[in-house]
């Protein structure tokens, strides 16, 4: 049997856990392309960011029956927040805010674009791109949020294991998650594009398979 696959071609280990991650919309940095994470300023949405919001609680309404999801978490910052409180009203369900949601805190580089960054921190800024355990300065490395979002994974899969799980978070916390559903593999976090408000999935089973079943939908559109 191959070992990346054994999860979902076993028959006998069950209903796996589901987590559906949704991304925040746009906010005021996004716009700009800036390093926005747990350090910084904590924006709020835009105006086409609540309407993201909106519409990715009805694309997870519409995919789910009512009563599909156990549970919902969110981010404690505020762009998650405001995010969140669209599902939570479309799902009937309390927003549970875990810390270990938050985006990575970029330390000196909060506010810059990524141009800015290359340009001041060449150096940094290389190493960051090619090694995960790389923190910038007076921030945390990737590897750092991996670590806790494997500690979140575990924690909710033996509380709600076997459930739909939604949560709403940022790029690095959900890449994490789905770098560890596609076998730890780093470039999931320097070549895959995760959209505003898009919708991914990833599936974790009690034998330690995983599943990655949908990555980056709906994002960014407004109709």
């Amino acid at each position: 049997m191959v070992e990346g696959l054994r999860g979902w071609t076993r028959p006998d280990m069950g209903r796996p856990t589901r987590f559906v991650m949704v991304r925040h919309g746009q906010t005021a940095d996004s716009v700009r392309h800036l390093f926005s994470g747990s350090g910084g300023t904590d924006p709020e949405l835009t105006e086409l960011g609540h309407r993201q919001a909106q519409q990715a609680a009805q694309r997870v309404q519409e995919s789910v029956a009512p009563g599909d999801f156990s549970v919902l978490f969110a981010s404690p910052l505020r762009r998650t927040q405001q995010t969140a409180q669209y599902l939570a009203e479309s799902l009937d369900l309390p927003v549970v805010t875990d810390d270990r949601l938050r985006e990575c805190d970029f330390g000196e580089w909060e506010g810059y674009t990524m141009g800015e960054v290359l340009e001041r921190y060449p150096t940094d800024a290389a190493a960051w791109m090619q090694d995960p355990e790389c923190v910038p300065p007076g921030g945390e490395s990737l590897a750092a949020v991996r670590r806790r979002l494997q500690s979140f994974r575990e924690d909710v899969t033996a509380q709600f294991g076997g459930t739909n799980v939604l949560m709403v978070s940022h790029v690095t916390p959900i890449k994490s998650l789905l770098w560890e559903g596609l076998g730890k593999v780093d470039t999931v976090f320097y070549r895959l594009f995760l959209d505003l408000a898009s919708i991914s999935v990833a599936e974790f089973y009690r034998d330690g398979g995983s599943t990655v079943r949908l990555v980056n939908y709906g994002g960014g559109v407004v109709s």
